[in-house]
């Protein structure tokens, strides 16, 4: 008979080893501990690339957050001693390989699980490389390794823990969805590594291939006389094709009570210091030190890529429907948080308020349009000229000529920016005169005459003749702008004099706040926590920080804790603002991380939004389960 779908149990242990005599594994635990993989059948390296190639088109951002800097992280660098020597053999000798496809656990979990595949051992080594201060990409290529018979175990059977057999090794490989072509003595596969740039030279590291020993354990069946017709009998109940019911609760409870008093009687007598391992077996690495960092790896290979970060299509991601919520998380996003969907008790228990990362805030997207000049312009551009000289046929008007430096003015992604010069003139003679102002010059079109209308302007004698000119950012890039302002003068249709006026300014260069974000954090009421507001600097030049503070109607719930003062943000490079949310009062608050800074020496200000809710933590006191000596196995 099969492995029934209803059991009872009063004894773990029993029923532990019982699965032990009663399911014969032929291939490795594919997904490990709390993970679930589907049996598939293997798709070559040059499908999966198709296939992949298709989805990096439409998808184009990086998953970032599989080698983020968490305390275990930055607490385990240290304790490494941000060597990149003892970083790779941690790795490659105390974190499992579990075979499947793709960025699931990143750094953090993979850490904390201390198990992963080709891109999440790969995650941590870059993240602990990163963290010691040390530049570390991941390289995507094609591998191939010999299926067995390798040199030390360095082969498919002894890195997978598998039989020597091609079929069982393909079976592994399709059911983790690895790209991968078998063939009888050996396997090509995609697979994951590691380059970092160490003393100025770049090596490789391949934290993840590892082979292992198996270490046998004692022959349960044996041990706990086990007899399946027995247990079956004693089981009784009908059977039928997908199911089984009408169980002897009491004699399948003696039975299994029977072999567990067995097992311990027999561990008593011929183990009794024995730990676990030796008791049901292990699989165990094979460690490795090194010598000196590598410049090859032991298997042929071809990169393929190189990535700062995982492509977003290589990312498995948890989706989260409810209600009126609809979130999708890459897993290393959400690794080792606790998730949870809260209510508004006063709106009713139908009332979803949405997800909450109750241990840890998420990012909070940065609206553009909350980064505002602090001064939209300089202060109106005022030159009062006054050109003097002779009556016509007195011997030609004396005129003054020069350049007007308008200054600096913000980009269009700013706002509109402008400056106007208001220049006069006077006529200094004795006849009316006409007079007309254009600009000659204009190849940018950054310049432009608002007053007066186009054409001649009769002036009086010792009258004032004014003009403006501004300069706008409007359909302007950066960059240096020119122009050439022209005063004529007339008299009975003859033009006996020009004034020429060079007029120069600049449109500084764009800003970009691009991977800036807030924070967004759901607790609950009395249980402040401590989230992260990033200013990301992702333009050509540093931008100067002068101020931070907290603004908003509920300023009062949070507390910036780090990264408040002033200073230099250089091109790409971020500041992180620590921040805690209260959580003191109940109901949702926001509020703003409100950031002055200079960028090519103009001042702006941006607000990083904050959101926190405080919600009422349920009662569950009275509630209880209940204990029937039942369980259920599949």
């Amino acid at each position: 008979m099969g492995l029934t779908k209803r059991l009872c149990s009063a004894t773990g242990i029993a029923i532990f080893m019982l699965l032990a005599v009663l399911t014969p594994y032929a291939l490795a635990e594919v997904a490990g501990p709390g993970w679930l993989m589907e049996r598939a059948e293997p798709v070559s390296p040059e499908e999966a690339r198709a296939h992949y190639g298709v989805q990096k088109q439409k998808m184009v951002f990086s998953v970032a957050s599989a080698t983020s800097a968490t305390p275990e992280i930055v607490g385990l660098a240290r304790a490494l001693q941000h060597d990149p020597k003892l970083i790779y053999e941690y790795v490659r000798n105390h974190i499992d390989y579990v075979p499947y496809f793709g960025s699931l656990k990143g750094a953090t979990l993979t850490l904390l699980e201390r198990s992963g595949n080709d891109f999440d051992q790969a995650s941590l080594m870059i993240a602990l490389l990163r963290e010691s201060g040390f530049t570390a990409q991941y390289v995507y290529g094609q591998m191939t390794i010999d299926n067995y018979g390798g040199a030390d175990g360095y082969d498919m059977q002894h890195w997978l823990g598998t039989d020597a057999d091609e079929l069982v090794i393909a079976g592994v490989l399709g059911s983790g969805g690895i790209p991968a072509t078998i063939y009888s003595t050996w396997t090509t596969l995609d697979r994951v590594w590691v380059s970092a740039t160490i003393g100025g030279s770049t090596y490789v590291f391949d934290p993840a291939f590892k082979p292992y020993v198996e270490t046998p354990g004692i022959d349960l069946k044996t041990a706990m006389g086990y007899d399946q017709a027995a247990l079956l009998a004693a089981a009784g109940g009908e059977l039928g094709a997908d199911y089984v019911r009408d169980l002897n609760e009491s004699n399948l409870q003696t039975a299994l009570e029977g072999y567990s008093s067995n097992l311990v009687t027999f561990l008593r007598q011929n183990y009794p210091n024995a730990a676990m391992n030796e008791i049901i077996g292990e699989r165990s690495i094979i460690p490795e030190y090194l010598s000196g960092y590598p410049t090859s790896l032991r298997f042929p290979n071809t990169p393929l890529e190189y990535w700062d970060e995982i492509p977003d299509v290589y990312a498995h991601k948890v989706r989260i429907q409810h209600g009126n919520i609809d979130e999708v998380f890459p897993i290393a996003e959400i690794a080792g948080k606790r998730l949870a969907i809260t209510y508004d008790s006063q709106a009713g228990a139908s009332s979803a308020l949405g997800f909450a990362a109750a241990v840890s805030p998420t990012a909070h997207p940065l609206d553009a349009s909350t980064v505002i000049p602090i001064q939209q312009a300089a202060e109106p551009l005022e030159a009062d000229r006054v050109v003097t000289g002779q009556e016509k046929g007195g011997g030609g008007l004396s005129t003054q000529s020069g350049t007007v430096d308008f200054g600096k003015i913000y980009p269009p992604s700013a706002g509109s920016s402008s400056v106007t010069w208001s220049p006069c003139v006077t006529n200094p003679n004795s006849d009316t005169v006409q007079l007309r102002v254009s600009l000659t010059s204009n190849p940018q079109g950054a310049f432009l005459i608002t007053e007066p209308s186009s054409g001649f302007h009769n002036v009086g004698p010792g009258q004032q003749f004014c003009w403006k000119v501004r300069f706008s950012n409007a359909g302007q890039s950066s960059g240096n702008k020119t122009a050439t302002c022209r005063l004529e003068w007339w008299h009975d249709g003859d033009n006996f004099a020009n004034d020429d006026t060079d007029l120069f300014g600049i449109v500084a260069r764009e800003y970009d706040l691009s991977g800036s974000y807030g924070m967004n954090v759901v607790t609950y009421l009395g249980h402040p926590y401590d989230g992260t507001c990033r200013l990301q600097n992702s333009g050509t030049l540093s931008l100067t920080i002068t101020n931070v503070t907290l603004t908003g109607s509920d300023a009062n719930r949070f507390q910036i804790l780090s990264g408040g003062g002033s200073g230099t943000v250089s091109a790409g490079s971020h500041r992180d603002i620590d921040v805690r949310y209260l959580a003191n009062a109940l109901g949702t608050h926001n509020a703003d991380v409100h950031v002055e800074f200079t960028y090519d020496d103009l001042a702006y200000a941006v607000n990083l939004p904050l959101q926190g809710r405080a919600a009422q933590e349920p009662d569950l006191s009275g509630s209880y389960g209940f204990d029937a000596g039942q369980c259920y196995l599949d």
